[in-house]
This record gives C-alpha cells, structure tokens and sequence, in this order.
C-alpha cells in the first residue's frame, strides 16, 4: 500500500489525542518501545476517521468518537470525513514513512485497558509527558499545544 517519498514507501496511519482532566492517553508500544498516542495502520477501504476509532478501541478498551464533525455524503461520487486536526509526514526507522492522520477524540465509554500490542498505557499530565525519556519530540510538541 502506498507511494514512495525519497525512495521510502509511504504507509497510511491514524492517531488519536484523547485529552481528559488536562492529562494525555499515551500507550507503551511494545514493538517500538515508546510511548506514544493510540493509533494504527488504515485498512483497504477505510477512513482515517474510521481507523481512529477501531484502533483506540483494540488498543485501550476505550470508545471514542472525533471532535471534529463533517456530513456524511455531499453527493453520489463524493464523501466528506472529519478532518484531521494534525497531519504530518513520519520518517519509520529510515526504512518508511508514515502519512499520520492525527485526531483529537473524545470518550463516550469503553473500560480503559492494554492490549497485546502494549506494555502498558495511562494518562499523563504535562509535567510527566515532557520529562519521558521513551516517546517522541512530536509527542511532546502536541502535549505542550493541548496541556497548557
């Protein structure tokens, strides 16, 4: 699936910021070994909106849906989807890039617990998210956007 930029292959993803009493979901991504938003890898013939929520709800237990709203159908041969809040181009270990749709949701329900892709994942205040040594510049940029 995807294009190339600088000879990489290009993989579509989806990210969800879920903010909840000035304190930000992170998830120990066992694989890589950071801790990061919840999120994944979009399937053939899903919306980035629509990922969003399947992957916040396999990874933390969670339902959320997105803050931002758009109609569903504008015509017969176009749909419209939320936006994504944030878009940025991520380089993968110099072996890919990710094309990452990043979303802010809410929680309407869903009991809060890891799943077999995680070592562990909980709420972080902003004090706590800048001092991580194991997560990322971009996820300390957003924490300082949406906890200040």
């Amino acid at each position: 699936m995807g294009s190339f930029r600088d000879g990489k292959r290009i993989e579509y993803v989806a990210t969800a910021i879920i903010v909840e009493d000035n304190k930000m979901l992170l998830v120990h991504h066992k694989k890589l070994n950071l801790w990061l938003p919840p999120g994944g890898h979009i399937e053939e013939g899903e919306l980035p909106s629509e990922c969003v929520v399947r992957e916040v709800k396999e990874e933390t237990g969670l339902d959320v849906e997105t803050i931002n709203k758009a109609p569903t159908t504008v015509s017969d041969h176009a749909m419209q989807f939320p936006s994504a809040d944030w878009t940025q181009l991520e380089d993968i270990q110099g072996t890919h890039c990710h094309y990452d749709f990043i979303y802010r949701c809410k929680v309407n329900g869903g009991k809060l617990q890891k799943s077999h892709e995680s070592n562990d994942l909980r709420f972080f205040g902003i004090e706590e998210v800048m001092q991580l040594p194991d997560t990322t510049r971009e996820v300390k940029s957003l924490a300082s956007i949406l906890l200040r």
